[in-house]
């Protein structure tokens, strides 16, 4: 018995016995075959069950394995299908090729090939999955980068605002306390003074504030 596991199988066939046989091989190589006897039962399991790949009988009574791969394909593109004939015929393969089928296997098929042919389908999938994956994460990194640097640009306009506001308030408040300090300024200019010093603090003390806020948010 195969210890290795290598993915899920949706194997299809409205034979009983290849459906069994082929059912209990890929079982045997390190698959997990889902065996369904049409393809409706296939889409149905599709959609209950995580499938890495399907093998399916093109010549069935009702839904043909050429629409079942459209209608998998249609749910999801990723999946990989493997049609199967007991008709060597080459406009199938053709057919079944151009709607995007991963292999094409003639029956009675060579044991080695089918299996060798899961795996590769199998393979592809999970490298598509793992690609996507890598893509999503992509963009996410991408954008915590984008708003990291908008966020730095914005600190950094916002600085050099508030040291614009700070400079002249510091001026202006030194200026008023030079004067203040003066015993011959009269007492309505000392008012108009203490205001405006009140004013000049008040917007210094913003600035330092909106300093220590930054501060804080960079290091969080």
């Amino acid at each position: 018995m195969n210890d290795k596991y290598y993915g899920s199988i949706l194997v299809v066939d409205d034979d009983p016995d290849v459906l069994d046989f082929t059912a209990l091989l890929l079982k045997k190589h390190g698959f997990s075959p889902i065996p369904c006897g049409t393809s409706e039962d296939a889409m149905n399991a599709m959609r209950e069950e995580k499938i890495d790949a399907v093998l399916t009988d093109i010549v069935m009574p009702g839904m043909s394995g050429i629409e079942l791969l459209e209608k998998v394909h249609a749910e999801d593109p990723e999946i990989p299908v493997i049609l199967m004939t007991g008709y060597a015929d080459m406009d199938k393969a053709l057919d079944a090729v151009k709607k995007g089928a991963f292999d094409f296997i003639t029956k009675p098929y060579n044991v080695d090939y089918l299996v060798h042919s899961a795996l590769k389908a199998v393979n592809y999938h999970r490298l598509i999955k793992m690609e996507r994956d890598y893509k999503r994460t992509l963009e996410e990194l991408n954008q915590e980068l984008e708003t990291l640097i908008s966020e730095r640009a914005m600190n950094v306009m916002a600085l050099a605002v508030a040291d614009r506001v700070r400079n002249p308030a510091t001026t202006i408040g030194w200026i008023c306390r030079r004067m203040l300090e003066k015993e011959d300024v009269p007492e309505r200019l000392k008012e108009g003074l203490g205001i405006i010093l009140g004013e000049a603090e008040k917007l210094e003390a913003i600035v330092k504030d909106f300093h220590s806020f930054l501060k804080d948010k960079e290091s969080m």
